[in-house]
């Protein structure tokens, strides 16, 4: 994982992801548990905190916060929901 690699032993790395409260989550072909082909050449995974848990766990400690991205520039403005992951990693 990108995260394991590219964070220096007491640093954080911080990732926004989709969440699976999302009304897309389901929609589109489904590629794999939790990813769908939304569109041409749009693959999507959506998160909820196991599979958070799942993806980044070994990267150390790990923060999840759900909040909800406003999409302004629809005819009917709404939410997007997604996650704010952080991760940490131990100092050794």
């Amino acid at each position: 994982m990108i995260a394991r690699r590219n964070c220096a032993p007491g640093g954080s790395m911080v990732f926004v992801v989709l969440s699976k409260r999302s009304s897309m989550f389901g929609h589109g072909r489904r590629m794999s548990t939790d990813r769908y082909r939304i569109a041409k050449d749009l693959h999507v995974f959506f998160y909820d905190e196991r599979s958070v848990l799942k993806e980044f766990g070994g990267m150390g400690k790990v923060v999840v916060q759900q909040f909800d991205e406003p999409i302004r520039h629809l005819k009917e403005p709404t939410v997007l929901p997604c996650l704010v992951i952080i991760c940490t990693k131990p100092l050794t």
